[in-house]
């Protein structure tokens, strides 16, 4: 009660410091006492969440802390290197036309982060010790473990099928892949997007049988209940998507496999161990984001070995590995830039229903049909870039969290937004280590958010809900006709 009594008081007074008029300029001292009480507020939150209930707050790998750093890391990174003057802003953004919005875009994020602190709180249970006793159940479903593992092989061969190998595995496929003019609905994507759908339908399904074990399930009883035929065909997307210089997918897929083991296994990994993790994942992304970048005249390995030994010629930061993803924090300068002089307006959820309406196939091109929609209408990253570049742009720049939702509902109802997510959020960090039985539906959605955890910051909320409930309709469709077809043989 006390934790949501100062973070509700901190909240009302960052909202009065953006919607100040005065605190447009840049007020360096007063920023950083902003920050050092933002410090405190993620202090107490452990602190409280802590003696509320220590099993939870002590399991590190829980998808809402992985959210939390990403947050963290796009919403504040630059602007606290400013602050510590390791750079001007505009050595960041690329442009000083976003220098006066600094204090807006400060307090907008370190309002809309102790919202999902709020909400992750708040979703924090009591602890109660017979939660956690494991219980005797009885056998449960393979729920067609078979049938999925059969799709999943043949989405991919139809997925490399429809693919220029050497154009893919060189990084020329992907180049230019953001630009105005790429050309959009190939037919890889989608038998890429079915493919990655079936992979996280199969963890999901190991996961659900795991629950009707006696005993934990250890690494090896793990990997057994995996089709070997999975695991071979996703060694070789993973190497086929680190070839093509796309860092997404493969930080997702190895994601999926280390959460579906945690949620098996229910083991407990040290602080130490995420630290190194996270340190190891973004070293190793820099360098394939550096790698992708060289011309691809050169080979992959050639390639390779430059970014590892390039000298760093970046703009210095407080943690250059992370500075990459730091920058998208640019997409909250130009929505908050653009609110504020008049070139749009708030979009009342345009973008999040959109997004929600991606999860039922087809539909989104029948809207676009309909009524003649542009991305641009639909899709909030599409805006961003366009706002920034025109409409003939060389790359995305993608969305954020944080700037979709002041986009569509204001920065008040953007902050509601995060204290939704976040008690979301913490409901899924639960299922990581109480054993009571969950159904397939909350397991794939479980599942496909802490996968996508460390990009959630750089996406959207809804996007990503959509693309869980897209999975889950596959899982029920699939499963309906299977099972039909399995009576009638019968």
């Amino acid at each position: 009660m006390l934790f949501n009594i100062f973070a509700f008081i901190v909240s009302i007074v960052y909202a009065m410091l953006y919607y100040q008029e005065s605190v447009i300029s840049l007020d360096q001292s007063f920023a950083l006492s902003s920050l050092l009480v933002f410090g405190l507020v993620i202090i107490l939150y452990f602190i409280a969440s802590y003696y509320k209930n220590k099993i939870v707050t002590t399991y590190w790998f829980n998808p809402s802390y992985i959210v939390l750093l990403g947050l963290i890391i796009v919403n504040l990174q630059t602007i606290i290197n400013v602050l510590l003057d390791y750079a001007p802003l505009s050595s960041y953004l690329q442009t000083s036309n976003y220098d006066a919005y600094f204090n807006k875009a400060l307090y907008a994020s370190l309002l809309v982060i102790t919202g999902f602190l709020i909400g992750c709180y708040n979703a924090t249970p009591y602890l109660r010790a017979y939660d956690y006793e494991k219980k005797s159940k009885q056998r449960g479903c393979n729920t067609n473990l078979s049938t999925f593992s059969v799709l999943a092989v043949v989405f991919f061969v139809l997925f490399v099928v429809n693919i220029d190998v050497m154009s893919f595995i060189t990084g020329l496929d992907y180049e230019n892949s953001g630009s105005y003019d790429r050309q959009s609905g190939a037919s890889y994507m989608l038998y890429e997007q079915l493919f990655s759908s079936c992979i996280t339908i199969i963890f999901a399904i190991v996961v659900y049988n795991a629950q009707y074990e006696t005993t934990p399930i250890n690494f090896f009883g793990f990997y057994r209940a995996v089709p070997k035929m999975v695991w071979l065909v996703l060694l070789v997307y993973i190497v086929l998507r680190l070839l093509s210089g796309d860092r997404g997918p493969v930080l997702y897929s190895l994601s999926a496999v280390g959460y579906a083991y945690l949620m098996t296994s229910k083991r407990r990994l040290s602080l130490a161990l995420l630290v190194l993790v996270l340190f190891i994942g973004a070293t190793a992304t820099t360098i394939l984001g550096t790698t992708r970048s060289l011309s691809k005249n050169n080979s992959f390995t050639e390639r390779l070995e430059y970014a590892v030994n390039i000298e760093n010629d970046e703009v210095e930061s407080i943690c250059q590995p992370t500075q990459e993803l730091a920058n998208s924090v640019n997409c909250n300068f130009i929505v908050l830039a653009d609110l504020h002089t008049g070139r749009t307006n708030i979009q009342s959820g345009k973008y999040s229903f959109y997004n929600l309406v991606t999860c039922f196939p087809g539909s989104l091109k029948l809207l676009n049909t309909m009524f003649g929609l542009t991305q641009k209408d639909i899709n909030s990253a599409e805006y961003i870039t366009r706002s920034f570049f025109g409409d003939y742009y060389p790359y995305g720049l993608g969305t954020t969290t944080t700037a979709e939702g002041i986009l569509d509902f204001g920065l008040l109802g953007c902050f509601l937004l995060n204290l939704i997510f976040g008690f979301l959020l913490k409901r899924i960090d639960i299922l990581f280590t109480y054993t009571k039985q969950m159904s397939m539906l909350v397991v794939i959605v479980a599942l496909k958010f802490a996968s996508e955890s460390i990009y959630l910051p750089r996406f959207s909320y809804t996007g990503m809900l959509s693309k869980a409930i897209y999975i889950v309709i596959l899982f029920f469709v699939v499963n309906y006709i299977a099972n039909k077809l399995k009576r009638r043989v019968r």
